[in-house]
């Protein structure tokens, strides 16, 4: 039951914004921020572990070109870097204070290729 409580793994702030530019025919450059704000662990649904998962900001840029049906596109996933969680659970087999944390990747680089077909 968590009638009254934070509920685990949901933050109660949540934000992104994001840009894009065409600075010529065919191609897109774009930028796109997400805030998550703090929020309880997994496993904590009576709200008593004394820390919660710490809130967080991601960047991530992105380059397309089109021509035709043929779209490139490039973008580096939190191009800063940020070293955060996303995931956390309370580890109830270790003395108090303990959680189990799965690192997100600090930067990614992520290319596609599009090919439209039809009209």
């Amino acid at each position: 039951d968590v009638a009254g409580n934070e509920i685990p793994l949901v933050p109660r702030h949540k934000a992104g914004l994001s840009i894009a530019w065409r600075p010529a025919a065919g191609w897109r450059l774009g930028a796109d921020v997400n805030y998550i704000g703090a929020q309880r662990f997994d496993g904590d649904q009576a709200n008593t572990f004394d820390r919660k998962m710490r809130s967080y900001s991601l960047l991530d840029l992105n380059v397309a070109w089109t021509h035709g049906p043929v779209t490139l596109r490039a973008t580096v996933l939190n191009a800063t870097g940020e070293k955060y969680f996303s995931y956390a659970v309370l580890d109830p087999f270790t003395p108090a204070n303990a959680f189990n944390a799965y690192p997100a990747a600090e930067r990614a680089l992520l290319v596609t290729a599009e090919l439209r077909f039809g009209r």
